[in-house]
């Protein structure tokens, strides 16, 4: 038995050197893919598959860029990764050993050309990830983050990856950001890679810092931030001034850590004058340079990562009145997945006619949250204006004449209050909306088809709601793709 072992064993190394030979001739032919100029004359020893011109005198030139694919290939077969992995960047990335070649151009070998590279590297790109070639695996974070229907956007992001792969500093800050949120290691070696350059973005360098920041590391995070501090010329970095922003905002956030509420208000001013335009929002909370102005700043990055921070903010300033801040706080609760919380801000900015959070008000409302009839009352008495007890019309000021707040108000009157007779006008309304999508129209004209083929708000009639159900099937609803039929067979 162990004679065998012995003999499968060598078999596997003669394998492995095989592969090995293989790969080595193929990089000594492929040097040619670069320099694109692949008819050569021929050598002894070239097979006559690859003569592609032979003169007058018999003299012959080959394709020397075929002959480096197919040995790239015949690598690949013998087991080598590598030589997948190269192929997988030859046909999809138009790359080879760090450098970009135009024919492989999709505007220059055509539409289906360029379509038979990509089948045939995503190919080689499975054989390098099955012969676990390490940098193969990295390109598995962009399937992760969902189908592509366009091949295009896919090869542009592979090549990113590329790129960073290659020693690119911004990609592989870009890289880094990919794994922020599903992988904390590979997110700290790619972002570390990205600021061991001499010309690391300052980009990278401060969101790193933020994100030690949020995760308790305020030491690594102020060691981080030390080269910025030094280094006085970005000039040549043109994500700078992206890059002042993550930097003021690591000092806003560094001392709200420290609960220096002061001291976070007066940082907030770097991130003021940063803003080439700042808003009409941002202009009025300056003025004031209250916690508010904070609070401001801090939510216009508002994301589940920062979750630590908006508490610590949040604690500074227990109960706010102002409607926006009230609003944000609502879409970052929303965003941690705490709906009570959110729809309770929400309610508060509404009562402030901030209106963002009436739609957003109605719309939960709508799904069962539903406010004190004291405070519904209020806001209605907002946007529903001159109702006609006996005709049942109503107006809707221009401030929220628009599709979406017809359409969560109409929902809100027919889930909820059960008033069939506002949501079927509220319906109407919304479709007749300049702008209103496909999908919400689609969702309407559901709504519209339930209120005659139930009598809701509207006398009983089937022959219109087979209709509307008609019109929203056309339109796209998948909610009642196949309803109609199932309600309405044809005659046999």
């Amino acid at each position: 038995m162990l004679s065998v072992a012995i003999f499968i064993l060598s078999g596997f190394d003669a394998f492995g050197q095989q592969a090995d030979e293989l790969l080595k001739k193929a990089k000594k032919e492929g040097k040619i893919l670069i320099k694109g100029i692949p008819i050569q004359p021929r050598k002894k020893g070239d097979d006559e598959k690859y003569v592609r011109i032979t003169n007058a005198n018999g003299e012959q030139w080959v394709d020397r860029g075929a002959i480096a694919l197919d040995l790239f290939e015949k690598a690949a077969d013998a087991g080598s990764g590598e030589a997948a992995y190269i192929l997988f960047c030859y046909h999809c990335l138009g790359r080879y050993e760090g450098e970009k070649f135009a024919s492989m151009d999709p505007k220059y070998i055509g539409k289906d050309n360029w379509d038979w590279h990509i089948l045939i590297g995503e190919k080689f790109f499975q054989r390098a990830v099955d012969l676990n070639y390490p940098d193969a695996m990295e390109y598995y974070v962009v399937q992760k983050e969902g189908s592509y229907d366009d091949k295009k956007k896919l090869v542009e992001d592979w090549r990113e990856i590329y790129d960073a792969l290659n020693g690119d500093p911004l990609a592989q800050y870009n890289l880094a950001e990919r794994y922020k949120d599903s992988n904390p290691v590979k997110y700290e070696y790619w972002i570390k890679k990205s600021l061991s350059h001499k010309n690391w973005p300052l980009l990278a360098r401060a969101m790193y810092a933020n994100w030690l920041l949020d995760n308790g590391r305020s030491r690594d995070a102020k060691k981080i931030m030390e080269p910025a501090v030094k280094r006085n010329d970005y000039m040549g970095d043109n994500m700078a001034r992206f890059g002042f922003l993550e930097w003021s905002r690591f000092l806003v956030a560094e001392r709200v850590y420290e609960g220096d509420e002061t001291g976070a208000i007066e940082y907030c001013d770097k991130f003021y004058n940063i803003e080439i335009s700042p808003s009409k929002d941002l202009d009025r909370y300056y003025k004031l340079h209250d916690a508010n102005f904070l609070e401001y700043c801090v939510s216009y990055y508002d994301s589940p990562e920062r979750k630590r921070l908006f508490e610590e903010v949040y604690k500074m300033t227990p109960n706010p009145t102002d409607s926006l801040i009230l609003y944000n706080r609502g879409r970052t609760y929303e965003a941690w997945g705490d709906s009570i919380k959110a729809f309770d801000n929400y309610r508060k900015a509404a009562l402030g006619r901030h209106s963002g959070a009436i739609n957003k008000m109605f719309d939960y409302a709508s799904r069962g949250y539903v406010p004190e009839e004291k405070d519904l009352n209020e806001v209605l008495s907002e946007v529903i204006k001159k109702e006609d007890p006996v005709t049942g019309d109503f107006m809707i000021p221009g401030s929220y004449a628009n599709w979406r707040t017809y359409y969560v108000l109409g929902e809100y009157f027919y889930n909820s209050a059960k008033d069939y007779r506002k949501a079927l006008r509220l319906y109407y309304g919304c479709m007749d909306e300049l702008g209103c999508p496909q999908v919400v129209k689609g969702a309407c004209a559901r709504q519209i088809f339930k209120c005659y083929e139930f009598g809701r708000g509207v006398e009983t009639d089937h022959i219109e709601a087979e209709g509307w159900l008609k019109r929203a099937e056309e339109i796209g609803d998948e909610d009642i793709k196949g309803l109609y039929d199932a309600l309405y067979p044809k005659e046999e």
